[in-house]
């Protein structure tokens, strides 16, 4: 290759090279003087001469503060100060009445006129504001005209707020606003008391409220502002407790039972229809809705509505009721919209609760403890029948319910003692089979546990035997108490009584700790050894000093008779297992 040559392949190599950079190519005589000028800035992209998004926090909390909070503010200070110029109007005497609400009218009208036209323009979130400050100088109006002027009479009154709040939420429809629906419910809801004229009239007040309920949820139903239903709630329950609390009269019980029953189904079939017709997973308001919608209307019919001589009977049928549709509920919910599992889960919760609720309203001290045990073994079945997890941890936390009764409760013994007929050993006797039940499911379909129920069964286990040893205490006690006679060796009362504990617990102790030892059941060995140790040292430090010589004879001989037998039993089954 000649020198042409060469220089012609340089050429053509530094041409690419140009191309590549500058994004154009040169003459085809390279000139070293004349250095190619780029046709655009080489500088990387990333690094921009002047970055625009610096600040972009501070940009942003300024404008929260300067469009937002400022636009708001300043709409309340607004109709404030023309509340305040109507006062004035009025001490001045600057103004007739009707010149008043007109000039209120027009300002609100205005207010609304122009701020529906920023809200075709660039400017919708300061048309919002000074739209809902529009509606906000209405309500005004009409309450001066009706309550301070007596303008207008309370039913044109009436009409006119509700045609406010009408456009109110018609506004809000348009502008798809929160703030404004907001707006229209404390309007409404503030409807009734501003017209107010110290009487009650319920079927008009709470039809209005049955209709303004269903009219704001029509509409956060379509928008999904689920928010605002809680708010509408707790609106509708501030008109209810007030009215209980200061204005109930015991002849409407009826009355107030189908409006406080209207609300309860409205906000339930909000919630239900949610799930199931959109197929939506409950929010955290939701939630909210469901458990305050449940509480509120069981406390209100309980403790307002029911008369007091009927609580046992209306109270426990009607947790029963709510139980069985929240447990119908959960089913439903359960297999139309398997992915919101909380929801189901807060139904389920809520049915479980007022049937156990019922259970105390409606029967005595000992049948309480028996229905509690029956429930806990139904849910468990429930639960390994339809695999679900949580409800057999629901049944579990109730056999720990169950097993507290008897314990705080039950153990003492109501009406006549008879030796194993008598109400406690019955209690005692039909929940122990309870959770023998329990126990034996548990086994049964061990495969299907997941890793935190593994213990459940050995938890149970030993509520089983500590309450079966319990009861056989208790019953020992009572079988001393009863008798008038002296007992072993004559022994007094409090002597019979110590050392048949003593024997009592002995024994059982050493029939776990045989079964334990057949069956290879380490929490069975492992509670006899703890019943053991206890009996020992109650030997040792009230038996001892307590126990006339012949009691003390038998505790000790006994006692140390079967720890030996134990020891040689342990030693030569387990002690070799063990080693092997």
């Amino acid at each position: 290759m000649n020198g042409e040559d060469r220089l012609s392949k340089l050429e053509r190599r530094i041409r690419k090279l140009e191309e590549t950079l500058f994004g154009h190519g040169t003459d085809d005589a390279v000139s070293a003087s004349a250095p190619v000028k780029p046709t655009r800035d080489i500088r990387p992209e990333s690094q921009p001469v002047f970055d625009a998004t610096e600040g972009k926090a501070g940009a942003s909390l300024e404008n929260i503060l300067t469009v937002k909070w400022f636009s708001w503010v300043g709409i309340v200070m607004f109709t404030l100060g023309i509340a305040f110029f109507l006062k004035y109007m009025v001490e001045n005497s600057l103004i007739g009445p009707m010149g008043r609400v007109i000039s209120g009218v027009l300002t609100g009208a205005f207010m609304i006129i122009f701020g529906d036209a920023l809200q075709k323009g660039k400017h919708k979130s300061y048309g919002q504001v000074l739209a809902g400050g529009g509606i906000a100088v209405l309500y005004l109006a009409v309450y001066s005209a009706f309550h301070f002027y007596q303008l207008i009479a309370q039913i044109p009154a009436f009409i006119i707020m509700l045609i406010i709040t009408a456009v109110s939420s018609a506004l809000a429809i348009r502008y798809s606003s929160k703030a404004i629906i907001l707006l229209s419910i404390v309007g409404g809801f503030a409807t009734p008391a501003l017209i107010s004229t110290g009487v009650v009239n319920e079927i008009p007040l709470f039809t209005y409220l049955a209709g303004l309920n269903m009219g704001i949820l029509a509409i956060t139903f379509f928008f999904r502002w689920r928010s605002i239903n809680l708010i509408a709630f707790l609106f509708t329950q501030i008109w209810l407790q007030n009215y209980f609390s200061s204005y109930f009269k015991p002849e409407l019980r009826g009355l107030m039972f189908f409006f406080t029953t209207l609300y309860f189904v409205i906000y339930l079939l909000v919630n239900v229809f949610y799930n199931l017709r959109k197929k939506i997973s409950a929010t955290r308001e939701d939630l909210i809705l469901l458990l305050a919608n449940a509480a509120f209307y069981f406390g209100m019919v309980y403790y307002k509505i029911i008369e007091p001589d009927m609580l046992k009977y209306w109270g426990s049928f009607l947790a029963v009721v709510l139980g069985a549709l929240y447990f119908i509920n959960s089913q439903i919910t359960a297999s139309s919209n398997k992915d919101d599992k909380y929801f189901t889960l807060a139904q389920l919760g809520l049915g479980i609760t007022f049937i156990t609720i019922a259970i105390p309203v409606a029967l005595d001290w000992h049948w309480v403890t028996m229905a509690w045990a029956t429930e806990a073994i139904l849910l468990l079945w429930l639960g390994f029948r339809a695999g679900d997890s949580a409800t057999r941890a629901v049944a579990a936390g109730l056999f720990t319910v169950v097993a507290a009764r008897l314990l705080i409760f039950d153990t003492v013994l109501r009406g006549d003692y008879t030796l194993i007929a008598n109400t406690r050993t019955v209690t005692f006797i039909f929940c122990l089979t309870a959770i023998y039940a329990a126990i034996k499911m548990f086994k049964d379909n061990r495969e299907s546990l997941n890793k935190e129920e593994l213990n459940f069964p050995s938890v149970l286990l030993v509520f089983f035997h500590f309450l079966a040893l319990w009861c056989l205490s208790a019953e020992s006690r009572g079988y001393w108490m009863s008798r008038n006679a002296l007992g072993l060796l004559g022994g007094s009362l409090s002597e019979n009584i110590g050392v048949t504990y003593s024997v009592l617990w002995a024994m059982y102790a050493f029939c776990v700790m045989v079964y334990g030892v057949l069956k290879r059941e380490v929490v069975l060995r492992s509670f006899a050894i703890v019943i053991f140790v206890i009996t020992a040292a109650k030997i040792f430090l009230v038996d001892s000093a307590q126990l006339g010589l012949g009691l003390r004879m038998i505790s000790f001989v006994l006692m140390g008779s079967i720890l030996l037998i134990i020891s040689y039993g342990y030693q030569k089954y387990i002690g070799k297992d063990n080693n092997s």
